[in-house]
């Protein structure tokens, strides 16, 4: 992975941001972007832009949502492992509890 390196010379981390919930994902953006090193490189809301995007762009880490449209999460993370992808996947999800 080729790192930009962040004040102090620290490696900064590449960040894929993959979720269905645009609140949701502003949320995330706003935490990641008080941290000096991980920089989020893309956005998408279903596994077909997750596909896309985590093969164009080969982000250091893809925070995944389990629960898409479409393609899910799951299948997302088979499809990029059997790509031999290097990028490190992070899967997520949330429910609510009735």
């Amino acid at each position: 992975m080729d790192h930009d390196l962040g004040r102090d010379a620290r490696p900064v981390i590449s960040l894929l941001l993959i979720d269905d919930h645009p609140v949701f994902r502003q949320g995330l953006r706003n935490i990641f972007a008080t941290e000096e090193d991980i920089r989020v490189v893309g956005e998408g809301a279903d596994g077909e832009q997750a596909l896309q995007l985590a093969h164009a762009l080969r982000p250091d880490v893809l925070l995944l949502d389990i629960n898409l449209p479409g393609i899910n999460g799951l299948q997302v993370t088979s499809r990029l492992k059997a790509d031999h992808l290097s990028t490190a996947i992070v899967l997520l999800t949330a429910y609510h509890d009735m």
